[in-house]
């Protein structure tokens, strides 16, 4: 289940103005437009959407929020009995920072690529 908090950058407890500023920069940083509509920053435009309406909208945010909640437990109670309290949570945090460890490199990947084209634009340019 995607973590439409994280998404957005936002506490569960966040307010909706603080909400609707976090979907007004991604939004603009993402949208296709402003991207030549690459496909990787349209997919991302979605799920932003997709997070921002959940989370506006005061009963589907409840409804999420329970699901969310649902999600998490579920994880947590698959854990195997004997495992301690203190390994759930390395185990937790290990599987966070190898999710950012995975996202940064995509990052990295995406700004060497943007890098490169940008390169070979200006190389264009120079000959022109």
């Amino acid at each position: 289940m995607k973590n439409y908090y994280y998404l957005l950058g936002v506490e569960h407890d966040a307010e909706v103005e603080d909400i609707k500023k976090a979907y007004r920069k991604l939004a603009s940083k993402f949208h296709p437009d402003a991207n030549q509509g690459d496909a990787w920053f349209e997919e991302r435009f979605k799920e932003i959407q997709e997070a921002y309406y959940v989370l506006i909208n005061p009963e589907s945010r409840s409804d999420y929020d329970l699901e969310l909640q649902a999600s998490f437990q579920q994880v947590y109670t698959q854990s195997p009995i004997n495992v301690s309290e203190a390994q759930r949570r390395e185990e937790m945090i290990n599987f966070k920072e190898e999710v950012l460890r995975r996202k940064q490199e995509e990052l990295d990947a995406r700004e060497a690529a943007l890098n490169h084209q940008w390169r070979e634009l200006q190389q264009w340019y120079n000959k022109y």
